[in-house]
């Protein structure tokens, strides 16, 4: 019924733990959140990793393992881009170059934080940009 399951916590034996592995004995992708190694919550989603789920960190991870969204693509003409908002792409421009924290581009931009986590949520939900750890990057 699905292409997969996202794992966000799991015990040793759990619900969630015992629904993914069914679901990698299925064949199906199984992706688990990575947690603090000391929360009980943790040990499930540890072991999947171990027994071949993949580990992710954000939606797009999700979006690249079930192969929905390209890993070779040439970057994105900035001019042809339909940005929301002023500050979108200007936040585009600062990440072509590398990888960047939100405070960072607080720092460079010298904009409020509030502004720049809305543009960063809504250029995720355009697929513009993802967030790996702490960093934003654009979406190729």
């Amino acid at each position: 019924m699905s292409l997969g399951v996202v794992v966000t916590e799991a015990a040793k034996k759990s619900g969630s733990y015992i629904t993914a592995t069914c679901a990698l004995d299925f064949g199906r992708t199984v992706f688990a959140v990575p947690g603090p190694i000391s929360n009980p919550y943790s040990v499930g989603t540890k072991n999947l990793v171990l027994e071949g789920a993949t580990l992710i960190t954000c939606g797009n991870d999700v979006l690249r393992g079930l192969g929905l969204l390209g890993e070779n693509k040439k970057p994105r003409d900035v001019e042809k881009i339909d940005f929301t908002e002023p500050l979108e792409k200007l936040i585009y421009l600062q990440l072509l170059d590398q990888p960047l924290s939100a405070d960072d581009l607080v720092e460079i931009l010298q904009m409020d934080i509030s502004s720049i986590a809305v543009s960063l949520s809504m250029m995720e939900m355009e697929d513009l940009v993802f967030r790996s750890g702490e960093k934003w990057q654009i979406s190729l």
